[in-house]
């Protein structure tokens, strides 16, 4: 009979355990998952806002320069004089020149704006600077016909453009008339099929690199931005290096993410870089560039290991509170 009790008293707490241990270790794995997936989409938000900052100084750039594109092309008139006679030319370049200013001086971030005409028509345009003073400025207009147009540092922003037949992002580039790292967004005007030239804006490229990097991603995590193949902006790295001529010591992880990204597109991936794993969120900007936010998973789900930690102990706390009290309820009742 006694041995009957102990084997019944057993079963109990045997089963009593069980069940407690089976809840508790389905619960901490269910919160593991929610809280994984909510430090996740935290990081993503992350990227997403980070990039919202970015992407409103680049609408405002693309909508100013849309502006000027319709006001050139309502200034032109029916008969469009301006194709065949410099005189009418010269007169649309005298009419939009206010417009150029106003546009310029109410847009952030911008450098520069710039109304060109096709040498053909006789008159060279526009091109108003920022200078020290915070005000725009006229500013010696490039000669086209001097450059190839391959030649992107002096006429890229004139050429690639025309060649694309439509508004275009150019990535970031060496200005050699101005002597600056740009991005600019430029579109060609085309009448009848012909060439009347092309409006655009200028960013400097500082302005938008100093966003990134005052873009914090934990404590020791960070933001940089990507185009293609090319590094754009990296704590270690330098301005606009190709991901092949960094050397392999620095260029590893940032390789590794990359061709991780190629396949995936905005969200989140993760990856093992010197036995560390990491996370990376990624979104694409509105001119073509992808927003990188690395971090380590230690400090991303550092929050939810030390609440699951928490939920861990209290889950145990109660499976030992159960086992006592079963084994004095079951003895109770045996006696």
């Amino acid at each position: 009979m006694e041995a009957l009790k102990r084997r019944t008293i057993f079963l109990i707490l045997f089963c009593a355990l069980l069940t407690a241990s089976l809840v508790g270790g389905i619960s901490i794995m269910t919160a593991n998952g929610i809280l994984r997936q909510q430090s996740d989409e935290a990081l993503q938000l992350r990227c997403q806002n980070s990039s919202m900052e970015l992407n409103t100084t680049l609408g405002s750039i693309r909508r100013s320069v849309e502006v000027l594109y319709n006001q050139s092309y309502q200034a032109m008139g029916e008969d469009r004089a301006l194709l065949h006679d410099p005189a009418a030319a010269r007169a649309h370049s005298r009419y939009m020149y206010n417009i150029l200013l106003a546009q310029a001086q109410n847009t952030s971030g911008c450098i520069a704006a710039y109304i060109r005409y096709n040498p053909d028509l006789g008159e060279d345009g526009l091109f108003l600077v920022r200078d020290f003073s915070d005000r725009f400025v006229p500013y010696e207009v490039t000669d086209i016909r001097k450059y190839a147009p391959d030649d992107r540092e002096h006429v890229g922003w004139y050429y690639e453009p025309i060649r694309a037949g439509h508004g275009i992002w150019m990535a970031p580039y060496y200005n050699k008339n101005l002597q600056k790292y740009l991005i600019s967004y430029v579109m060609p005007i085309v009448v009848e099929q012909q060439v009347v030239g092309i409006v655009g804006m200028d960013i400097e490229f500082s302005y938008l690199e100093q966003l990134v990097r005052n873009i914090s991603v934990y404590s020791t995590g960070y933001a940089s931005l990507v185009y293609k193949d090319c590094v754009i902006v990296h704590r270690d790295f330098p301005l606009y290096g190709r991901l092949s001529e960094i050397d392999m010591e620095h260029g590893t992880e940032l390789r590794l993410v990359v061709d991780r990204l190629s396949v995936a597109e905005d969200g989140t991936t993760e990856y093992v870089y010197a036995g560390e794993k990491k996370k990376c969120a990624s979104t694409k900007l509105d001119n073509g560039m992808r927003l990188l936010l690395c971090a380590s998973q230690d400090e991303i789900y550092e929050a939810s290991h030390a609440l699951l930690l928490k939920l861990g102990a209290v889950i145990f706390c109660a499976v030992v509170l159960m086992a006592v009290l079963v084994h004095w309820g079951v003895g109770k009742l045996v006696q």
